[in-house]
């Protein structure tokens, strides 16, 4: 999770490019994203086999969308932490630091994500 709060960070501070390793048993795969220069509010996205490097996947997204999911799936899991049985061998694994500075960068930049 601490990876996804970066990469959100990352396209939020408008870098070209950017990856995430996400790490499988066995295997996993590379997403990269790169931005398209020419309509900077979309982004180019490949999907690899981090094993092999071969594409599997390749699609465009606008941004807004792609911080959206993503934050949302970061602030689903902040808040099922709360719940006993859901936390139990996982509060280790969530930056809840990186979340707060997060949440306060969202809500300059998507503000009615953050409310929601």
């Amino acid at each position: 999770m601490n990876d996804v709060a970066d990469l959100i960070t990352a396209l939020i501070k408008q870098e070209n490019e950017c990856s995430l390793h996400w790490h499988g048993e066995p295997g996993g795969i590379v997403l990269h994203f790169s931005r398209i220069m020419n309509a900077r509010h979309l982004l180019a996205v490949e999907i690899s086999d981090i094993e092999n490097g071969k594409t599997e996947l390749a699609f465009q997204i606008m941004q807004k969308q792609l911080i959206t999911i993503l934050f949302l799936q970061l602030k689903k899991i902040y808040h099922l932490l709360s719940e006993k049985h859901y936390a139990k061998g996982r509060t280790n694994e969530f930056p809840f630091g990186k979340y707060e500075m997060l949440t306060k960068l969202m809500r300059e930049y998507l503000p009615a994500v953050v409310s929601e």
